[in-house]
């Protein structure tokens, strides 16, 4: 979706703001306010038993015995390891209310987050 300078500059300005809250809220391992931060839909995708169990089979969980059973287990097993330092370098427009924040390392282009406005706020929504 094409949208205009000026709707871009702003969306990514706060959308930058709303990533930094994200990496305090993270690094402090702060369940309670990363909660604050989710769409309903992501809470309950990432709080199914089936989704849990899927997610828990990543490599380095298993290598570790971790069984993922909460979505507090997601947050300090997955979120926390994986997003600790999440820096903002482009934006894709899915909509005017919906965007993916993109990271770039290595000149490699990664899916940091995709966000959703929600009631005047830039949520966590799943992809």
């Amino acid at each position: 979706m094409q949208v205009s300078e000026e709707l871009y500059d702003q969306t990514f300005t706060e959308i930058e703001q709303t990533i930094q809250e994200l990496n305090d809220v993270i690094a402090n391992r702060n369940f309670s306010a990363w909660q604050d931060y989710l769409t309903e839909s992501y809470r309950r995708t990432y709080s199914n038993p089936d989704v849990l169990a899927e997610s828990s089979q990543a490599a380095v969980l298993e290598r570790n015995n971790i069984r993922l059973e909460t979505l507090q287990d997601y947050f300090n097993f997955v979120v926390v390891p994986s997003r600790a330092n999440a820096r903002l370098d482009d934006l894709v427009f899915v909509d005017e209310q919906t965007v993916e924040a993109i990271m770039e390392v290595r000149g490699q282009r990664y899916l940091l987050y995709l966000l959703k406005k929600v009631d005047n706020r830039w949520k966590i929504d799943t992809f």
